[in-house]
C-alpha cells in the first residue's frame, strides 16, 4: 500500500520573510520536519549567516522539540533514499564505521544528535563541514552508490557527476539570475525512483 509523506527537509528559518507562517503551515500538513543548519544554530547557540533576530525566538522551542514528539530528525529515509538537510559524505560516514544501509545511517545520526544537549563536546559532529547539516559536494564526496534527496545546496553548485545520487530541492540559486522569490522545488519518490518537480521549468 502506498503512504504518502511529506517530509520537510530543514531551514524555515532565516531564508524566508515568513518563517511563522511557514512552520504552522507544515505543522497543519502533518510534515516530518528535519533539521537543518539554520534552526540548529539557534539549538546550540551558534551564529550563522544570514540569521534573523527574531530566529533567537526559537531557541526555547527547538529544545523541548529534541525530546518531544513527534522527534525532529537530522536525516530519514524512504524507500532506500535516505534524506536529510545537507547530506552524508564519504568522510563523515566512514568516520563512525557505518554499513553502507540507508535506514542503519538515518538511525544512528538521530540517536547521536540527541545527545547534543547532555553531552556538548560532541556538537561539532554536526557542526562539520562534512555533516548531514552542512555538507556540500565539491572537495568532498557524497556517499557512493546512495541516493540522497537535500535542502541546503542550491543545484547549480552540485557538480554533475554527483547529481544523479545527490539530488537537492533547495530553491535558491546565487549564480543564477531572475529566479523569483516565490520559486520552489520538491522530490517526489516513488518506487524508489526520485523526480524533482521545479517551478521554475513549469510554463
Amino acid at each position: 500500500m502506498a503512504v504518502d509523506r511529506l517530509i520537510f527537509a530543514g531551514d524555515f528559518l532565516d531564508i524566508g520573510v515568513k518563517p511563522d507562517e511557514c512552520f504552522s503551515l507544515l505543522m497543519e500538513q502533518g510534515a516530518e520536519m528535519l533539521w537543518g543548519n539554520h534552526e540548529a544554530a539557534i539549538l546550540l547557540g551558534k551564529s550563522i549567516s544570514p540569521q534573523d533576530k527574531v530566529s533567537w525566538e526559537w531557541e526555547g522551542t527547538f529544545k523541548k522539540l529534541v525530546r518531544g514528539y513527534p522527534k525532529w530528525k537530522v536525516a530519514t529515509t524512504h524507500e532506500g533514499v535516505l534524506i536529510s538537510h545537507a547530506g552524508v559524505s564519504q568522510i563523515y560516514w566512514r568516520k563512525f564505521g557505518l554499513t553502507p544501509s540507508v535506514e542503519p545511517t538515518a538511525e544512528y545520526f538521530n540517536k547521536r544528535f540527541e545527545l547534543i544537549l547532555d553531552v556538548r563536546e560532541i556538537e561539532m559532529d554536526f557542526w562539520a563541514n562534512d555533516s548531514p547539516l552542512w555538507f556540500r559536494p565539491g572537495l568532498l564526496a557524497p556517499l557512493p552508490g546512495v541516493v540522497q534527496v537535500v535542502g541546503h545546496t542550491p543545484p547549480v553548485s552540485i557538480p554533475y557527476k554527483d547529481r544523479e545520487f545527490y539530488i537537492t530541492v533547495d530553491p535558491f540559486a546565487r549564480q543564477i539570475e531572475n529566479y523569483p522569490a516565490t520559486r520552489y522545488r520538491y522530490a517526489i519518490i516513488e518506487n524508489g525512483i526520485v523526480e524533482v518537480v521545479d517551478s521554475h521549468n513549469i510554463p
